[in-house]
C-alpha cells in the first residue's frame, strides 16, 4: 500500500502563517508543539520557531529537534514512532536531552 503521493504542486509557508491544526496535538505534546510553532517568547520578544526531522534508522525512530532561536539542536530516540513523540515531549518540557551548539 502506497500513502506518499507525488504533489503536482507546492505550497509553502511564509513567516506570520498559521500553524496547521493540530488535530489533538496541543494536548498531547503542548511543549513540542509550542517548540515548533511559538513566534514571541512569554515577555513579548520574537523568537524563531523551533524545527524537527523525523527518520528512521537502524531500527529506531529518531527525531532532530533544532532550537533555531538557541542555535543548538539535539537528537532523541525510540522504538517506535508514537513513543518518539513522547521522547521530544519530554526533553522540550523538562528541559533533558544532550543539546549541542550550532557550528559555524
Amino acid at each position: 500500500m502506497q500513502f506518499i503521493k507525488r504533489s503536482e504542486t507546492v505550497h509553502g509557508q511564509t513567516p506570520g502563517d498559521p500553524a496547521p491544526d493540530p488535530q489533538g496535538c496541543v494536548d498531547r505534546f503542548p511543549a513540542m508543539y509550542e517548540f515548533l510553532t511559538a513566534t514571541a517568547w512569554d515577555d513579548g520578544k520574537k523568537r524563531v520557531c523551533g524545527t524537527a526531522m523525523v527518520l528512521a534508522e537502524g531500527g529506531r525512530w529518531k527525531a532532530w529537534l533544532h532550537d533555531r532561536d538557541g542555535k543548538r539542536s539535539c537528537f532523541v530516540s525510540a522504538g517506535s514512532f508514537p513513543a518518539l513523540f513522547e521522547a521530544c515531549e519530554d526533553v522540550l518540557a523538562n528541559g533533558g536531552g544532550d543539546w549541542r551548539s550550532d557550528k559555524r
